[in-house]
């Protein structure tokens, strides 16, 4: 069974290698889908970084700030 593994960011540059690293590490059958509430840190180019190596992992770009919960939200959707 394929799961969805839903992250929100916003500013996290530092921590998407080795949040990536481990979840590939892991070896589990998924999608990795990132919600960025528009992050001014690079931690849109650090994921598309591993985008190109790995088709499962997914990207959505917010335009503005919009907290945790809708990210989640906007993952089930």
């Amino acid at each position: 069974m394929k799961v969805l593994i839903a992250i929100p960011t916003y500013n996290e540059h530092d921590n998407i290698a080795p949040l990536l690293d481990s979840i590939i590490d892991e070896n589990i059958d998924s999608d990795i889908l990132f919600i960025d509430d528009n992050s001014q840190d690079n931690t849109q180019n650090a994921i598309k970084s591993y985008q190109e190596k790995n088709s499962n992992i997914k990207f959505i770009n917010r335009e503005k700030k919009m907290g945790v919960g809708t990210a989640h939200l906007k993952a089930l959707e």
